[in-house]
């Protein structure tokens, strides 16, 4: 039996990625739902939320089948409360 606390709570993938050069702009369209922000020294950052750990890989696997190089990559499991 699942507890009230637990139905009212949606687990979700806090993803931070930094990359080693600016990214271009026609990148965005394939980071759905991810903000890109350019960072001074030419590195850029992509950051958001993915609804599971499938979805966590697959950005990972864009970025290198994109040849984007990183310098970092933090994820973390985090829970909304839904209601």
């Amino acid at each position: 039996m699942v507890n009230k606390r637990e139905s009212e709570q949606k687990r979700i993938w806090r993803i931070r990625a930094k990359t080693l050069s600016h990214l271009d702009c026609w990148l965005v369209d394939c980071f759905e739902g991810l903000e890109i922000s350019h960072e001074p020294g030419a590195t850029s950052t992509i950051a958001g939320e993915l609804p599971d750990m499938s979805a966590v890989y697959g950005l990972i696997l864009l970025l290198r089948d994109s040849a984007i190089s990183l310098i970092s990559l933090h994820v973390e499991q985090i829970e909304r409360d839904v209601g």
